[in-house]
């Protein structure tokens, strides 16, 4: 298998999120939101993030991941919502 660079279309068809986007160090973030856990967790999403890129042969650097909670407001973004993310910088 081929490795491909971390681009944005690259990153938007090897990985199932409700949002992607970058931060100010111009590595890209993953969003995915949540009303209940359900047992998820920050570190599940960072796994299945890593292991669909893996799979789509992306070489990339986990940054960093985590959890951030709101309350819930109807129409909000998922930025703006519950939702784990997963920070990704080309390797």
């Amino acid at each position: 298998m081929e490795n491909k660079t971390l681009t944005m279309k690259n990153l938007k068809d090897a990985v199932f999120a409700d949002s992607f986007g970058r931060d100010r160090a111009g590595d890209f973030v993953v969003r995915r939101g949540f009303y209940y856990r359900n047992g998820g967790t920050a570190e599940r999403f960072r796994d299945q993030v890593a292991a669909q890129l893996e799979s789509a042969g992306i070489k990339f650097t986990v940054v960093n991941c985590g959890e951030h909670w709101a309350p819930f407001r109807g129409g909000a973004s998922t930025r703006n919502s519950s939702h784990w993310y997963v920070t990704v910088a080309a390797a």
